[in-house]
């Protein structure tokens, strides 16, 4: 890169003369935008903000001296104090702005919200109301949410640095962090961190970095503006592709390497991927939100025991099933079923033993009918059918004989054999009745008189009304 001159007033010349060497507040690491290494004792401030840096001080022809071994609330207050310069990566707040002024951001990336794997779903910042969130006390994350959010009562958690954010929550200190997203994936990828993920984006989609240069030099400023404004596209482009192709054996995930960019164009990708990966997550949301809603209406609808349509599923799907008939001029069965002698399995063998009965005289009530038709127990030892699109009563004394033989044939249970009987009851829509009530009162009424008979198993309500 070729060196360039800054067009300087006399009075901008006099500040850089009274400035040739600026103390930097480098703060915390942001790779690859800002980072600092130590080898053999030495500190080197590394990243595209130091690379933009060394232009700058080509351009002014100072020096510009990272502070090291400090945490950043240090480099703060020796900044309120004069001692440091110039912090040349930072988000311009209200409060920094009391000692600092600030050049036109030159650096965009997205905050993320952090979780485990097994933390409870969220999808937005509301969400975090009454959580435990991990978060740097005197970094910009907590400032945004101490005043935009204040309402949400956030439970904070606060530590160090960035590398304690998210370790907080890997350990369940937290269950939540807002990061930035560069930082973010490169901890999680070199701390191990296996256990967290991007949950969710923020509102604050394009956070945007400045440099902060001390109030009491209004000329320093506009200088370093002025040498920020004259480094080429040109030149930018050369420092990403620096730091893009640039391998940093264990320092740097791959990952970030070629999608954190300092460019407008590739933060939009990376943005395009958190779109993506979020519409990915959203979608797998849904489907276990529709998966646990089949399973509550399941066990709303369904018996617990036997796992067949209960009684109110039943009397739905026979209501259903009288409306289709008016329409096609079709018959439908109603079929009341009591198992006789059942109480003596109870007595003599235990309600877990009956149970098993049960769920085995259900298999087979649904192995007897058509797929059309619906099984469903009301209770005890109560089963009741509904038989759609019957064509006449032999066909129905035809299903019936099938059924009785199949349910009465011998149920074992572990070394016990176990023989039931089964009282039956026939009503037919319409002759018997052009409703609900009136189909389940007939048919149950037929079902009692094929109790108190010794000869036949079931009883159609036709026979009944035609004594």
């Amino acid at each position: 890169m070729d060196n360039k001159v800054l067009d300087l007033t006399a009075e901008e010349l006099k500040v850089v003369n009274r400035y040739p060497k600026l103390r930097m507040g480098v703060g915390t690491a942001f790779p690859p935008f800002q980072f600092v290494t130590k080898e053999s004792g030495q500190h080197e401030f590394r990243g595209i903000v130091s690379d933009t840096i060394k232009l700058i001080e080509e351009r002014m022809g100072v020096s510009m001296e990272p502070v090291f071994d400090i945490s950043f609330k240090e480099a703060l207050i020796l900044g309120k104090q004069g001692v440091i310069d110039i912090f040349p990566a930072v988000a311009n707040t209200p409060k920094r702005r009391e000692f600092l002024n600030f050049t036109e951001p030159y650096i965009s990336y997205p905050l993320v919200i952090i979780s485990r794997d097994d933390s409870q779903f969220i999808g937005s910042l509301s969400d975090l109301k009454n959580k435990r969130v991990a978060i740097i006390k005197h970094l910009a994350n907590y400032s945004k949410l101490s005043t935009e959010y204040a309402h949400l009562d956030i439970n904070y958690h606060f530590v160090k640095d960035v590398k304690s954010v998210l370790t907080a929550v890997s350990l369940y200190e937290a269950d939540y962090a807002i990061s930035n997203l560069a930082v973010a994936s490169y901890l999680i990828n070199s701390l191990g961190l296996s256990n967290l993920k991007v949950s969710a984006p923020t509102p604050w989609k394009n956070n945007k970095l400045s440099m902060g240069v001390r109030s009491d030099e209004p000329l320093l400023l506009t200088i370093i503006q002025k040498a920020l404004n004259s480094i080429t596209i040109e030149e930018k482009q050369s420092i990403t592709q620096k730091w893009i192709s640039i391998k940093y054996d264990a320092l740097i995930d791959p990952w970030i390497v070629r999608y954190v960019i300092f460019p407008t164009s590739l933060f939009i990708m990376i943005m395009a991927v958190v779109v993506l990966w979020w519409n990915k997550v959203l979608k797998r949301e849904v489907e276990r939100r529709k998966k646990a809603e089949d399973k509550l209406y399941h066990a709303a609808s369904h018996d617990p025991l036997t796992g067949l349509a209960n009684r109110r599923l039943f009397i739905d799907r026979v209501e259903q099933a009288i409306k289709y008939s008016k329409r096609t001029k079709q018959q439908l069965a109603v079929v009341f079923i009591d198992l006789d002698d059942f109480k003596p399995i109870n007595d003599n063998f235990g309600h877990k033993e009956g149970d098993k009965v049960l769920q085995e005289v259900a298999n087979r009530l649904v192995g007897s009918v058509r797929e059309a038709d619906v099984a469903a127990r009301f209770g005890g030892d109560e089963f009741v059918l509904l038989l759609n699109n019957i064509k006449d009563e032999p066909a129905i004394r035809h299903l019936l004989h099938k059924l009785a033989s199949k349910i009465c044939d011998s149920i074992q249970i572990g070394k016990n054999n176990h023989m039931v009987k089964l009282s039956i009851g026939v009503a037919i829509y319409p002759m018997d009745g052009d409703n609900i009530d009136q189909l389940l009162n007939n048919a149950d009424s037929s079902m009692y008189l094929s109790k108190s008979s010794a000869e036949h198993t079931y009883t159609f309500f036709g026979t009944i009304k035609a004594q």
